[in-house]
């Protein structure tokens, strides 16, 4: 297919991709594939992200490529955007006239182009020379008539026709030109002061539209150069920073020290963080929310950071806790997935986050399919019926930026994360006025900020909310951890302790200086180098970190020795977690999930003429003890499991009821 041996090896690793170009390749229908033809169809299904393109026009399109009526990037482009624009099937006159099919423009016709643009602009080129080339090319590029014209084309006869003009260019000389010119301009520029002024204006617009490069949705984290500015999104999402007397609060009310994740910054805005105080204070009700989309068999590392201080919390507080695991939130945004395959990683997930010690007495966990179809779910249903009727698509477009490609279901959705956020979602474990408290990366923010807006009109507290900031990509803090499975700088909770040696060592971007000269002479940035910023997250060793982090940043530690430091924590940590999670159970999942665990409901007096004959006896005794909805429990949890033993498997799970 004219695709490089490496990265068909990378490709192999990554199944939906895989299936996707052999369904294209099928759609060529024998046709005979040239290795040009093959890398474009490669392409293309790279870069496909509508989950929803129709069969019909992908399949026009592809064997457009086949016979090389597309054959250009320009027409291989438009056939992109096509396709990931549309959502009902196109006719293939509209995919000849979106995609150039059949337009060819000749070397002739650009010349034209080429001598003509040339002749309107001769004085400007005559001062600039080969410096006028970019500009020059997009001049041809805006012609409707070059539309369709092969980019490469262009090129080579502008340099052609540059070097006609002006004869070969020099590299060395043109950089020199181009040097010189910079500094006529600096030295203009401090001559007069409105220039001056000008200038300052000009690069302040610049950094401002920098900084608005940044993306941090729910589902996509791109920071900038020197990674997330945190600051401009506490603006942006109309938060507050954790303050140092909340903290100190916290310790006080709890009579437990901070979480490192607190003392450390790492979990740094907050809103009506203080109400939540106030309650814990006066001893008043609160809980806690958070939550997991299955879209992976195992989690990684970056997964653990809200689970772990969730954990805190319930410890610190003795509050009870919901979680919220969104199966069907990863069927709607992930086009390559099954809801088969995320009802098996939401099992697994389960596993993972019980193996962490929540209290399984005090948290019900629960998949969105189950809860709002198993019947006990119809209060946390009517919520989102509530929250839907309150917010309109206006709303959801500017707060979530969905479009004309986004499903119902995708839009939707967010009315179904907020509605874990009122009590009367839970009436089987939480008293109706409860205050919620909900543990989050900041990427999470616009769900919630949608939450708090509609809550008053449900006549609802508005929930609360404190933040973390992202666990960094492997490669640097311009991005948050991948959960890709084909990844090979994500640590997985099931890497053994070679892997996470080598990925460590291999792939975590280094802070420190280039040449090791340089090193000891500044030190480390440790703001931007990966295992020390790793170090803050699961170090507990305030002292230690310090200590790290002093001998580094001045030259004192090398890279390697950094590292290593990281790896020690990181095998531990992880050997640790996998000995809790293989002890996990089937049984325990549906503990979890239970609801007959809340229902701990005081013993009735039983009419002692009935309760010993007959069905009316045994009925009686059943709800007595609640014993019909933990059997219809157990027989759920054996239909879906199905396991080896069943009888084993109740067993474990009636044991579990039983400590009750």
């Amino acid at each position: 297919m004219g695709v490089s041996a490496n990265k068909a090896k990378e490709t192999l690793k990554n199944l939906p991709l895989c299936k996707r170009v052999a369904g294209m390749i099928g759609m060529a229908k024998g046709g005979q594939l040239t290795p040009a033809a093959g890398k474009m169809l490669f392409d293309l299904a790279s870069k496909m992200k509508n989950g929803n393109v129709p069969e019909e026009t992908l399949e026009i399109v592809v064997q457009f490529m086949v016979v090389g009526e597309i054959s250009t990037q320009e027409q291989a482009g438009a056939a992109e955007k096509l396709l990931n624009r549309i959502s009902s099937p196109v006719s293939g006159a509209e995919v000849m006239t979106e995609c150039g099919v059949g337009a060819s423009v000749s070397a002739d016709e650009i010349n034209q182009v080429i001598d003509s643009l040339f002749e309107a602009n001769r004085a400007e080129l005559a001062v600039k020379q080969h410096g006028a080339k970019g500009g020059l090319i997009q001049a041809v590029r805006k012609i409707p008539s070059m539309k369709w014209a092969s980019g490469k084309m262009v090129t080579e006869l502008l340099n052609e026709k540059f070097t006609n003009e002006f004869g070969v260019e020099d590299k060395k000389a043109m950089k020199q030109k181009q040097k010189e010119e910079r500094e006529q301009l600096k030295k203009a520029s401090k001559m007069a002061d409105k220039m001056k002024s000008e200038e300052e204006a000009r690069l302040q617009q610049s950094d401002g539209a920098a900084a608005e490069d940044q993306v941090v949705t729910p589902w996509d984290v791109q920071g900038g150069e020197d990674g997330v500015d945190y600051a401009k999104l506490i603006e942006q999402f109309g938060c507050e920073y954790i303050f140092q007397e909340q903290i100190q609060r916290i310790e006080k009310v709890t009579q437990m020290k901070a979480h490192r994740f607190l003392r450390r910054g790492i979990f740094f805005s907050q809103k009506d963080f203080d109400v939540i105080l106030d309650c814990a204070e006066k001893k008043q009700s609160f809980y806690l929310y958070t939550g997991r989309g299955p879209s992976s068999a195992s989690m990684h590392l970056g997964h653990l950071v809200p689970f772990l201080f969730t954990k805190y919390l319930q410890e610190a507080f003795k509050v009870p806790l919901v979680i919220q695991m969104t199966d069907d939130e990863k069927f709607l945004f992930k086009s390559d997935l099954e809801m088969d395959h995320v009802r098996e990683c939401l099992r697994e997930n389960a596993k993972d986050i019980i193996a962490l010690g929540f209290d399984p007495e005090m948290t019900f966990m629960f998949s969105d399919l189950d809860y709002i179809t198993g019947g006990h779910g119809q209060p946390f249903y009517k919520n989102i019926l509530e929250v839907q009727k309150r917010c309109n698509l206006n709303t959801a477009q500017k707060v979530f930026g969905f479009g004309p490609d986004h499903n119902i279901g995708q839009i939707s959705f967010a009315s179904i994360q907020a509605s874990p956020s009122f009590p009367t979602s839970f009436p089987h474990m939480l008293p109706a006025g409860s205050r919620c408290l909900i543990p989050c990366a900041i990427d999470q923010d616009p769900y919630f900020r949608m939450t708090r807006d509609i809550a008053p009109r449900m006549k609802c507290h508005k929930p609360s909310l404190i933040h973390s900031k992202f666990f960094p990509a492997m490669t640097g803090s311009q991005s948050k951890m991948s959960s890709s499975t084909a990844s090979p700088t994500t640590i997985f909770l099931t890497d053994n302790p070679e892997q996470i040696a080598t990925k460590i060592k291999q792939y975590a971007f280094s802070g420190a200086a280039k040449s090791l000269a340089e090193h000891r002479d500044k030190g480390a940035n440790l703001e931007v180098d990966v295992a020390y910023q790793y170090l803050r997250f699961f170090l507990e060793d305030d002292d230690k970190l310090a200590s790290i982090g002093e001998a580094y940043s001045t030259g004192k530690m090398m890279t390697g020795e950094v590292k290593q430091q990281l790896v020690s924590v990181l095998q531990e940590l992880v050997a640790e977690f996998q000995k809790k999670r293989a002890a996990v159970t089937e049984a325990d999942v549906d503990y979890f999930m239970s609801v007959a665990k809340f229902n701990n409901q005081p013993e009735r007096a039983v009419n002692q003429t009935t309760s010993g004959d007959g069905m009316a006896g045994l009925h009686e005794y059943l709800a007595r003890h609640n014993l019909e909805g933990a059997m219809d429990e157990a027989a759920n949890h054996v239909a879906k499991t199905q396991p080896a033993d069943p009888m084993k498997a109740l067993s474990e799970y009636f044991a579990k009821l039983a400590k009750r």
